[in-house]
């Protein structure tokens, strides 16, 4: 039986147009989504999907539509809240600050009220849920849409959305905070309706993130990418390429730290090795402490450009061909944003593009001794 997917969406301000590009490559490679839950600017990005906008969406990024909001320096009367603070400890110290915004609601309400349809959010096929944090019935609050009265869904995405750094407004005679102050990453409500998770981040991992489930799918960036305040159409364009090619990299089990290159086994990787550097250790026997040419790679080369490729010890042939394979693209503007052939890459490459560092000045230093006997 064909699997049935949901999509959860992470919270994340400005690092938001990552989930777009996430799902864009994930509907190129032929998912589709009965569900979308999000927090905050998950909620948005999901209110835009569910609602068969996503072009819109894209064009709100990349065009600067969604402006800044909120000024860095607004931030300032943000608590300071423990990791492992329960929810009503962490309501609390939110509470006490949360008359003191200053920022207008405005440029939210406008984007929010301009952009989505609640008809088309609620006539979709695709399921939305949104999380926020009830501030007057002191509860978090993780509602479907046919758990928000009508009228009052696109209220409900605002107050998804809500820091702290707001003026404080009643929506619908209550007050509500930004639901990743009581679940950043939605993911329960995408199982409760018996759906497998597709978990979009905006975060790279993180030790103190807990257990996602064993079956989801979850695609993430593998750096910082972003401020969660820096609203801008080029880092935006940039973003939404990345989450493309990172949903590509998870589904298609491709490798690469910073590129894309389509999987090959060790012994492929041994394979193009052997094709492009056993003839100069062959040619240069002399050069090292064993003759065998299998020996002067596993032992000699390997170790060294490891080493030399900060990959740790338990690194394979793999690690470190695709290591070098990607300073050399970084050194000859290979376009990143792209699923590229290794082979098409080494073929482009000469000897002196493998041999890294501390094994050139191995080999220097062997030929000083030679030359001292």
């Amino acid at each position: 039986m064909k699997k049935k997917y949901g999509l959860a969406l992470e919270g994340g301000g400005a690092k938001g147009s990552y989930q777009i590009g996430a799902y864009l490559g994930l509907i190129e490679m032929g998912f589709e989504f009965e569900a979308v839950t999000g927090t905050s600017i998950g909620a948005i990005n999901g209110a835009f999907i569910a609602s068969g906008e996503v072009d819109k969406c894209i064009n709100l990024w990349t065009n600067q539509s969604l402006k800044e909001p909120v000024r860095t320096e607004s931030m300032a009367i943000m608590p300071e809240i423990k990791e492992d603070a329960d929810f009503l400890t962490t309501l609390k110290e939110l509470v006490k600050v949360m008359h003191k915004g200053t920022i207008p609601l405005t440029p939210l309400k406008e984007l929010v009220y301009n952009g989505l349809d609640e008809k088309k959010i609620r006539n979709s096929k695709t399921k939305f849920g949104l999380v926020t944090v009830n501030v007057t019935d002191k509860r978090g609050e993780e509602l479907f849409e046919d758990d928000i009265p009508k009228g009052q869904l696109l209220d409900y995405i605002i107050a998804s959305s809500y820091l702290p750094v707001f003026k404080m407004e009643p929506l619908n005679g209550k007050y509500f905070l930004d639901g990743g102050f009581y679940n950043k990453i939605p993911y329960s409500m995408i199982e409760s309706l018996g759906l497998t998770p597709v978990i979009i981040r905006v975060n790279p991992k993180d030790y103190r993130d807990g257990k996602f489930p064993q079956n989801a799918i979850i695609i993430e960036p593998r750096e910082k990418v972003n401020s969660t305040l820096n609203f801008d159409s080029e880092k935006a364009d940039k973003l939404i390429n990345l989450g493309f090619y990172d949903a590509m990299r998870v589904v298609k089990k491709l490798i690469g730290k910073e590129y894309y290159f389509e999987p090959i086994t060790e012994h492929e990787a041994l394979t193009i090795f052997k094709k492009h550097l056993f003839k100069y250790f062959e040619k240069n026997k002399s050069d090292y402490k064993y003759s065998s040419t299998y020996r002067i790679f596993f032992e000699e080369y390997l170790p060294k450009a490891a080493s030399d490729l900060s990959l740790g010890s338990d690194y394979t042939v793999v690690d470190v061909l695709v290591s070098i394979v990607e300073e050399s693209a970084k050194k000859n503007g290979v376009e990143r944003f792209a699923v590229h052939n290794i082979t098409d890459i080494t073929d482009t490459m000469n000897v002196d593009d493998f041999l890294t560092t501390s094994f050139r000045q191995n080999v220097i230093n062997k030929i000083k001794e030679f030359r001292n006997l």
